[in-house]
């Protein structure tokens, strides 16, 4: 399990795409599957990009829906563990 004073970013092997419209495409490379991320899923990994720890990121997060980051906190968690468990993203 990944702490919130740890840091993570996208795999070697993730290619991503930043929709406009708040869509996030991601897959695994060459390998696969494709995944399309929306609402708060695409807000997280959004934020995750642009870098720092996952209490950094929840509390962009939290700013972004206008929560307090330990109600977030939680669930941000748990999708950056899913994200880490399938290769998408690694320590950074």
């Amino acid at each position: 399990m990944t702490g919130s004073g740890a840091a993570v970013r996208p795999g070697p092997d993730t290619a991503y795409v930043l929709d406009e419209s708040g869509l996030v495409a991601l897959a695994r490379v060459p390998e696969g599957p494709p995944f399309v991320l929306e609402g708060s899923a695409a807000l997280i990994w959004t934020e995750i990009v642009r870098g720092g720890t996952v209490a950094e990121v929840t509390g962009r997060v939290a700013v972004r829906v206008e929560r307090p980051p330990d109600e977030i906190a939680p669930d941000v968690a748990a999708f950056v563990e899913e994200l880490l468990a399938q290769g998408l993203l690694v320590p950074a």
